[in-house]
């Protein structure tokens, strides 16, 4: 499995457990991936699909992700 396929992985993990609140709520308008030492945070802007302009001002930080560590 590629690290690509591992943060695929581990986003949805993130998403269905201790970030499901928000993600039930929310809808992940943009992500992005911030490279800390070996390995990196995912970090979302969220809207607000009942907004008509979906604007929401909810930024998510994941934890870490180490693609190297099993």
């Amino acid at each position: 499995m590629n690290d690509e396929d591992k943060s695929v992985i581990f986003l949805q993990d993130q998403m269905d457990g201790g970030f499901s609140g928000l993600m039930d709520r929310y809808i992940i308008k943009d992500l992005e991936w911030m490279e800390v030492g070996s390995g990196a945070h995912a970090v979302a802007t969220l809207a607000d699909p009942s907004s008509e302009g979906m604007e929401c001002n909810i930024t998510c930080l994941f934890p870490p992700f180490y693609p190297n560590n099993e």
